[in-house]
């Protein structure tokens, strides 16, 4: 049984000068120089002088968006739109975790990106909100009110509003929807301030709750929650003996058929 049957390995003379004069040459060659670093993603995003809100704010330049929006859209009060500022830049950004105590690199995500692409120079950021989004956010709203979940509605209308801002569309159709989005964001929150705030009145205000009441029924809701506010509204006023608005309820009701 030979073990292991390990040998003396024999060495020529001349190995160890030739192992110093490598040495010898490597230092020669000075000290390592690191390459120049380039521009990060976020940089080249805002190099085509974009006029868009949102892609100002994914590439963190929060004043030049906070400048866009007062321009274009007249918005002053600026802190309601804070989390959608941090949450849209969070989203076009990437941590990619390198070694052990050293921090992630952040790196920006495109949204032309293609795998097929050889090479990709930064263009523009990945956006998070999008009338894809805003649509399930609608639906999930219409829910809501359905459900008589109306400070929960409310919430969601709102968030849409301060959204829509942050949003880039390609298409003139895009365009309309969005527009038409906003209209209906508009007028369900107007009727569920109004419904909260009849809520909120004590029993002895009867005479301004009906009020609330009426003026629910004349934002342009679905036709199933424009049927709840007429049914609300026509009882409330049958119970204040005031029969005479309450039949003009009774009509709108009919004409709306909420039977089908």
């Amino acid at each position: 049984e030979g073990g292991w049957e390990m040998e003396d390995l024999e060495l020529p003379a001349d190995l160890g000068l030739e192992a110093a004069g490598a040495a010898a040459a490597a230092a020669g060659a000075g000290p390592f120089v690191a390459p120049t670093p380039g521009a990060p993603a976020s940089q080249k995003w805002l190099e085509r002088r974009s006029q868009l809100a949102a892609e100002h704010v994914a590439a963190g330049q929060f004043s030049g968006a906070m400048s866009l929006l007062f321009r274009q859209l007249g918005v002053t009060a600026f802190e309601p739109l804070r989390p959608h500022f941090m949450e849209l830049y969070n989203a076009s950004h990437a941590a990619l975790p390198g070694l052990q105590g050293v921090p992630p690199v952040l790196c920006g995500l495109d949204r032309s990106w293609s795998r097929d692409a050889p090479t990709q120079p930064p263009s523009s950021p990945a956006l998070l909100y999008s009338l894809a989004h805003l649509e399930d956010q609608l639906k999930a709203a219409y829910k809501l009110v359905t459900e008589g979940k109306f400070s929960e509605a409310l919430r969601v209308f709102v968030r849409m509003l301060q959204v829509v801002p942050l949003m880039v569309v390609e298409t003139r159709k895009e365009v309309d929807e969005v527009k038409e989005l906003v209209g209906i964001c508009k007028e369900y929150v107007i009727a569920l301030r109004c419904e909260l705030r009849r809520k909120e009145l004590a029993a002895d205000d009867a005479a301004r709750a009906a009020e609330l009441a009426a003026y629910f029924t004349h934002c342009n809701l679905q036709p199933v929650h424009k049927a709840l506010s007429l049914r609300s509204a026509m009882t409330i006023f049958f119970k204040l003996k005031n029969l005479g608005t309450c039949a003009h309820f009774c009509r709108l009701l009919l004409e709306l058929n909420p039977g089908q």
